[in-house]
């Protein structure tokens, strides 16, 4: 298999470049599919792009965090994947409980009961995971501005 470029993530973004939830990947996927009659196939958009985002000053992140307008989202990425899943839903319970109050059993409680995980990449040595949940599930922000 061909190499696979390095992952593009910006904070506040929807996703990281190279996911199959972006629009632009599934449709390249299912176009080389089609024409290479196999299954699976995979195709990784390419794009010279500039994006701004805002940072936010005097806080610190272990592992990227973004947002849409939906969910907010964890990343980890580690060998093995149970690793990778451990460190995307401790930083999101962190994040959670920084942004909200909840204590962090609290928190873990929660994602438990309402959160999701995707696995984004399992053919480097390290593996992807995202972990997310729902906004409608998370209590309001402790300073009261909407998520």
């Amino acid at each position: 298999m061909a190499s696979i470029p390095p992952r593009i993530i910006i904070p506040r973004t929807l996703y990281p470049w190279g996911t199959p939830k972006f629009p632009d990947y599934v449709v390249l996927r299912e176009r080389a599919a089609a024409r290479s009659g196999a299954a699976g196939s995979r195709c990784t958009p390419f794009s010279a792009t500039t994006r701004r985002a805002p940072a936010i000053k005097g806080q610190k992140i272990a592992w990227p965090r973004f947002e849409n307008a939906h969910e907010i989202m964890a990343l980890g990425a580690y060998r093995p994947l149970d690793d990778a899943l451990r460190i995307a839903f401790t930083e999101l319970i962190g994040w959670i409980h920084t942004e909200t109050g909840l204590s962090e059993l609290d928190a873990y409680q929660l994602l438990s009961q309402v959160g999701k995980v995707h696995v984004t990449e399992m053919v480097d040595p390290n593996y992807v995971v995202i972990a997310s949940i729902d906004k409608k599930f998370l209590p309001p922000r402790k300073d009261h501005k909407p998520w």
